[in-house]
């Protein structure tokens, strides 16, 4: 089976993560936890190609950058391991050279993954850059009440954590009424626009209220069958311990 790709997208704070978990937990989905990498090294290596990837020491560079990158500690990789399997599959570009960082996490899972899926919600302001990596990506558009979004942007604003990684939100209601508009319209417009036929947009409220409705909803969408081990999406859990502070509803 080919391998598809997927993004995740939402306003912060849309349940985004809940929904990557819920993946997850499908045994032909590999939906890692955060970490911006593919983004990141874009600018650097926009124009990978398979010369490159018979290159050992261009090979190992990139290898040492990607394992550098905020939050992949979490994903558990090894450089020897990626830089063999970068060796060994040859990737033509870019974007599947990101893709085989997926599958090896996978493949340390013990997981055969047909479908790979990234989340991060600041790809909100990077969305041309995803087109560019994963031109064959499809998305899934979660939008949560703004109501909602608004009080757990102000529960975080008051969390005690020792987490490096707790986000900075707004606390004015004006100004999160305000971003949780502008950001839903950027990736609605820009979907509209360049994407038609590839997204799914979804009710945050109709995951938790209608979950195995809905994700027999993306499953149909992605191709693939539903797998009823989503439904107990919380005996897998994944989230990185240094991020459940304010994540905790994803238990």
């Amino acid at each position: 089976m080919k391998l598809k790709r997927v993004f995740i997208l939402g306003n912060p704070r849309s349940g985004t993560s809940l929904l990557r978990i819920m993946l997850n937990a499908h045994s032909g989905i590999l939906a890692a936890p955060e970490s911006g990498f593919m983004q990141w090294w874009y600018a650097k290596y926009r124009e990978w190609s398979a010369e490159d990837s018979l290159n050992p020491a261009r090979v190992e560079a990139i290898a040492a950058d990607i394992l550098s990158s905020k939050k992949i500690e979490s994903w558990e990789l090894d450089a020897r391991d990626l830089i063999a399997l970068i060796l060994k599959e040859k990737p033509q570009n870019y974007g599947d050279l990101c893709s085989l960082v997926y599958l090896l996490r996978a493949r340390n899972l013990q997981k055969t993954a047909g479908v790979i899926a990234d989340k991060n919600n600041y790809y909100i302001h990077h969305l041309d850059t995803l087109d560019a990596v994963w031109p064959d990506a499809r998305y899934l558009f979660l939008i949560r009440d703004g109501r909602d979004v608004a009080c757990s942007y102000r529960a975080i604003r008051t969390l005690t954590t020792s987490s490096a990684y707790k986000p900075d939100l707004p606390e004015n209601m004006e100004e999160i009424a305000r971003e949780w508009r502008e950001n839903n319209l950027r990736i609605e417009k820009h979907l509209e626009a360049k994407m038609p036929g590839r997204y799914l947009a979804l009710r945050y409220e109709d995951l938790v209220e209608r979950t195995q409705e809905t994700l027999n909803l993306i499953t149909r969408f992605l191709g693939i069958g539903f797998d009823p081990g989503m439904l107990r999406y919380y005996e897998h859990n994944d989230e990185p311990r240094n991020t459940p502070d304010w994540k905790k509803d994803t238990l």
